[in-house]
């Protein structure tokens, strides 16, 4: 009897630390999603305005949506980039059984001058495959493409739905001494590859978050990035630490 006891105070204790911890946490919903345009500046050393970044979802169908993301570089940083352009778009389904985001497909298209690398993902779960498509425009016209197959045993996310699926709670949120692992589409080479979120520094209101991530999102000195996401799950700021030839560049939600 005592044990019983014992071990249902136990369990009281650990779900009101649990509740204390994450009872600030407002995790978002689809609604929540399709009414926010998230803008971001970003800026290092004098440069405050480096590139800008922007950000919108939408529902285009049954159950279907699509996640963009645009970034362009700016002013005499633009010019010593050519102006680069990166966009990323993810098609997306909703299942309502495991309540998340599952990608359809993924788009990665980078632009410097007048050259276009474009990565194309299909993603088969059903079949447990994803196809990438690679192609290389110059001037507009298409001088490269190859394709190959991953095979794949598990459920896993692209960048833009794993962002909008952690933003939803689906990961849970990193709590003191424990992370949260967000399995990503394999590369050809690196078939298990996860992104892994820290929990740094909690404020009264706002979280220090830090992500190990890959050369393939954003080339960093530690392959990392830092974040401050607010109580209802919208980031508000980051830095990426040692990024070759500019360094340390800090991104800011422009509102």
């Amino acid at each position: 009897m005592f044990q019983r006891q014992l071990k249902f105070q136990l369990v009281q204790i650990f779900l009101l630390i649990f509740n204390l911890n994450c009872s600030n946490i407002h995790f978002l919903s689809i609604k929540d999603f399709q009414k926010e345009k998230l803008k971001y500046r970003f800026s290092f050393f004098i440069f405050r305005k480096a590139a800008v970044v922007k950000i919108k979802f939408k529902k285009i169908g049954n159950n279907t949506y699509m996640a963009e993301l645009n970034g362009k570089t700016c002013g005499i940083i633009g010019l010593f980039t050519a102006f680069r352009k990166d966009k990323y778009v993810s098609f997306m389904k909703y299942d309502e059984k495991l309540k998340r985001f599952i990608p359809i497909k993924f788009i990665k298209k980078t632009q410097i001058n007048k050259k276009t690398r474009e990565s194309e993902y299909f993603f088969d779960f059903e079949h447990g495959w994803i196809k990438k498509v690679i192609k290389k425009f110059k001037n507009g016209k298409l001088i490269k493409r190859k394709e190959y197959v991953i095979f794949l045993n598990s459920l896993c996310d692209d960048y833009l739905t794993a962002i909008y699926n952690f933003r939803m709670g689906v990961y849970g949120f990193p709590e003191k001494n424990n992370e949260v692992m967000i399995k990503v589409f394999p590369e050809k080479r690196k078939k298990n590859r996860f992104i892994r979120i820290f929990l740094i520094k909690k404020y009264k209101d706002k979280f220090l978050l830090k992500a190990k991530i890959f050369k393939d999102i954003v080339k960093t000195k530690r392959d990392e990035i830092e974040g401050v996401i607010d109580t209802k799950m919208v980031p508000l700021e980051g830095i990426l630490p040692g990024v070759p030839i500019f360094g340390d560049i800090k991104a800011y939600i422009m509102r």
